[in-house]
């Protein structure tokens, strides 16, 4: 007989799940402390989502940085006149488990606008608005083929995980301008892969496009992209995340998120870890479990030798 229900954020997709939990775990169970190191969207999720259940768990965010938000924050322009977010802006439709998160956990509701963008300059310049420019129409039937293409790696995605998008684009004879000036900006704007973008996989690039529950750009068989996505733009992201953390804070009396606050090294021991940080009194606690909500290197950095095999 299940009598209590855990809400939780699954970690890949954020998804917001519903665990039924029998009446005799929670009997057993004593309360957990959890250490989570990074107070991003990932971190904070799981810190908000931990705090919905106070009887099982007491949670520590440690944030690096001055604030909580990590790459999402909010900063005064040079004239003191506005606050804007500087780093994350805003997204598509498809982010609705961040937006799910932000409206429960802060009742922070984003603005629905119209995307318009801009790449390159001179010869290599063009936009999803405004007259096409000499680029998309020298490129007009790479535009168009490539639809049809996106539409082919869609319906048989299971070979083209495996295949690199500019190795796709050259065997079918797309010119290299095309993809320099068009394509690959497009990716690299939105996914932040930088130097690696020619290498992302080709059933990534089609999902972003076709995908529904994926999609971040809509197709244009004239100008790539098009000239009307539905996009949105958070609110300030700073309030945001204040929020949050004082809403974490409200749920348990000895919830803390915790800012400039380091982890500088991890230890495992038999029932949990030692969690070591200049922002704690004595440098270091003790926490049943850990997790770690930053990046890869960083967390690779924190568990030094520590780390197995398989964490390598």
């Amino acid at each position: 007989m299940c009598n209590h229900t855990i809400q939780e954020i699954c970690p890949t997709c954020w998804s917001i799940v519903l665990l039924s939990v029998p009446d005799f775990i929670f009997k057993m169970k004593t309360k957990k402390r959890v250490a989570i190191v990074g107070a991003g969207a990932a971190g904070m999720a799981c810190a908000w989502s931990l705090s919905l259940n106070p009887d099982l768990f007491e949670v520590t965010v440690f944030e690096a940085l001055e604030s909580a938000g990590g790459v999402a924050s909010t900063t005064v322009t040079a004239d003191g006149r506005d606050r804007i977010n500087d780093q994350v802006q805003g997204g598509a439709p498809s982010y609705r488990n961040n937006l799910l998160f932000f409206k429960q956990a802060a009742d922070a509701d984003p603005t629905d606008v119209r995307f318009k963008i801009a790449f390159g300059r001179g010869e290599t310049a063009w936009s999803n608005h405004g007259p096409p420019s000499p680029l998309v129409e020298r490129c007009s039937e790479d535009i168009k083929q490539f639809g049809r293409l996106l539409e082919r790696v869609h319906r048989h995605e299971w070979y083209y995980v495996f295949v690199p998008i500019h190795k796709l684009l050259e065997r079918q004879g797309f010119s290299q301008e095309f993809m320099d000036s068009m394509v690959f900006p497009l990716v690299a704007l939105f996914f932040g892969t930088g130097n690696q973008t020619p290498y992302v996989s080709a059933a990534v690039i089609s999902r972003v496009f076709l995908d529904p529950e994926l999609r971040l750009f809509e197709y244009d068989d004239s100008r790539l992209l098009s000239t009307v996505p539905t996009m949105f733009a958070f609110p300030p992201l700073g309030d945001i995340f204040a929020k949050i953390t004082d809403t974490i804070k409200a749920k348990g009396e000895v919830n803390r998120v915790l800012t400039s606050a380091p982890v500088v090294k991890v230890e495992r021991r038999r029932n949990g870890v030692s969690v070591f940080s200049p922002a704690l009194e004595g440098g270091m606690e003790e926490f049943d479990d850990i997790v770690f909500a930053c990046g890869a290197e960083q967390t690779l950095k924190i568990l030094g030798d520590d780390a197995s095999w398989r964490e390598r």
